[in-house]
């Protein structure tokens, strides 16, 4: 894809719900209410782009962006989060796993350099950015990571995201399916959805 963005999200507390979920899930501002680039990425972000799912030190899983972000209430996140809002970006995303977890520390020499310098996921030593979420990386080195940890991006090529995007969608499982939103179990309200 011609205009296909790379991402880097750090979400150690919530890794497991969003894998698990098919999303990412930011509030729209900082817990104060300024502006936060990590959260307006989550509205750049648009079909087709591919992230790495960084938690826990290392990348285990990457993605693609199945849709656009979409206002939604905060997931439940157990004890994560507690001083973000009730509302936020809920961005889609079809995760798949990584043969072999990366841990970009470990490959600190030659990784260093392809990390951007302004809003990077990874500090100077090589761990993770405590304030990053989703950050544009140069695809130079999403495309390294998945070398390192055998994954092929070809999995993640447009046939498999023209085949999420062309899937009829019958119903509100459904719609909850391929958009990664909770399956509130209803029949489609109103007859939007067809059958």
């Amino acid at each position: 894809m011609a205009n296909r963005r790379y991402w880097w999200v750090n979400h150690k507390q919530t890794a497991g719900q969003e894998i698990g979920g098919g999303f990412l899930w930011s509030p729209k501002t900082e817990a104060n209410g300024a502006r936060s680039q990590y959260c307006e990425n989550m509205r750049r972000a648009v079909a087709g782009d591919i992230v790495a799912s960084y938690a826990n030190g290392s990348v285990g899983h990457i993605g693609t962006v199945i849709g656009e972000a979409i206002t939604s209430p905060k997931p439940d996140f157990r004890s994560a989060g507690t001083t973000w809002s009730a509302e936020g970006w809920r961005l889609p995303v079809r995760w798949l796993p990584m043969p072999t977890r990366v841990r970009p520390k470990n490959h600190w020499s030659e990784l260093s350099e392809l990390f951007p310098q302004k809003y990077s996921p990874i500090n100077k030593e090589g761990n993770g950015n405590q304030k990053a979420y989703l950050t544009e990386v140069r695809e130079k080195l999403i495309q390294r990571i998945a070398e390192l940890g055998g994954f092929d991006l070809r999995e993640l090529g447009p046939s498999r995201l023209e085949e999420d995007l062309a899937r009829p969608i019958h119903g509100v499982r459904d719609f909850a399916v391929t958009f990664g939103l909770p399956d509130c179990g209803r029949a489609a309200p109103f007859g939007y959805f067809a059958a």
